[in-house]
């Protein structure tokens, strides 16, 4: 866990030019960010609460998970696991809070998904009316990052940009940097396909525009691949995609086929790396979805193909850790947890902040 050894990603100069995320122009928010790793060791895996009021807790009662969402538990395994940063919204922030006395490194979520829809379509609601306030309180109770969630797909984009560009405001005059978790959904997204590349660089470049100030991080959702050549062949994917990017079929003005023969038939570790080179050789470096509970084989595969050095840089997994916390009279056992936690950190590659 000392990171020796390791891989290191130096966020100050990645990609072939050399370029560091906005917010690291900020002394304030780089030495946030760097008081942050120096307490995980150089490790940026990060600890997500924020489960039951995205799924509701009568989804984590069934699954024998209610009560593993204690605040005293998780801010255990968090401590133990040696994590980066909890990433929280505001009433579980005031309380990890009071436990901490501000020294667990926090991710204050300003926005949340949950199933909001106006006009149908996916969309985030502020948790601010105020978002100079909101950033004080969040750094009172030990926030050194804000966190957003944007919904790239969606036909109500135009306002989740503008709550990005307050919070990326707000964010660098309070010397927080921002982590905003880039998830393709909404009617522009073909059922099965919000998690493709394509849609994921595209909700990318729509986040880098909205925070010029004081943007740090990307997080993606674990990867999945477009299809494959004999889809595209028959035209099963030719939807995918908008307008004059759509992958249409062979043959399709304007599409080069074999640019996307060549790309569709390779595997997802290497559309994983094609992704983050281009993000890397924009400054950005990108956290991926630990998974929820799944088979095991699964989480390996998805661990091999998304991180490393020329990848994701860490997990962000809150589901898979948090389900591993036992709770038996009035006790909780956070050993699997603290296990869990500890193995992310060892597939992870360094990361320092240098120069």
């Amino acid at each position: 866990m000392s990171g020796v050894g390791k891989a290191t990603v130096n966020l100050m100069r990645l990609g072939r030019n050399g370029l560091h995320a906005p917010g690291l122009r900020s002394a304030v928010i780089k030495n946030n960010f760097k008081a942050a790793l120096d307490r995980s060791r150089g490790n940026a895996t990060t600890y997500p609460i924020d489960h039951i009021e995205e799924h509701g807790p009568a989804h984590y009662f069934v699954r024998g998970m209610l009560r593993s969402f204690d605040p005293g538990a998780v801010v255990e395994v968090a401590r133990e696991g040696g994590v980066m940063a909890m990433a929280v919204l505001p009433g579980l922030g005031q309380q990890i809070g009071q436990l901490t006395k501000g020294d667990m490194p926090l991710i204050w979520k300003l926005n949340r998904g949950s199933g909001a829809k106006v006009n149908g379509d996916a969309t985030t609601v502020r948790l601010y009316s105020d978002v100079d306030k909101a950033m004080s309180v969040a750094v009172d109770n030990g926030a050194r990052f804000w966190g957003a969630t944007f919904y790239n797909g969606s036909a109500n984009v135009p306002d989740m940009i503008q709550q990005l560009a307050e919070m990326d405001e707000a964010g660098a005059r309070h010397g927080l940097g921002g982590v905003v978790w880039n998830y393709p959904r909404g009617s522009e997204i073909p059922k099965g396909h919000d998690a493709d590349i394509m849609y994921q660089l595209e909700g990318f470049e729509r986040i880098i525009n909205a925070c010029p100030g004081s943007l740090v991080l990307v997080k993606e959702k674990v990867s999945t691949l477009p299809g494959t050549v004999a889809d595209w062949e028959a035209g099963e994917i030719e939807k995918v995609g908008r307008g004059e990017g759509a992958w249409g079929k062979p043959g399709t003005k304007g599409v080069k086929d074999e640019v996307v023969r060549t790309f569709l038939a390779m595997n997802r570790a290497v559309h994983i790396a094609f992704m983050v080179e281009l993000q890397h050789n924009q400054g950005i470096a990108s956290l991926m979805s630990g998974g929820a509970p799944q088979e095991r084989e699964k989480f390996e595969a998805d661990l091999n193909d998304g991180i490393g050095p020329d990848r994701h840089v860490a997990f962000i997994a809150g589901r898979s850790t948090t389900n591993e916390i036992k709770y038996q009279v009035d006790e909780y056992d956070i050993s699997g947890a603290v296990r869990h936690m500890h193995m992310l950190r060892d597939a992870a590659p360094k990361v320092v902040i240098e120069g």
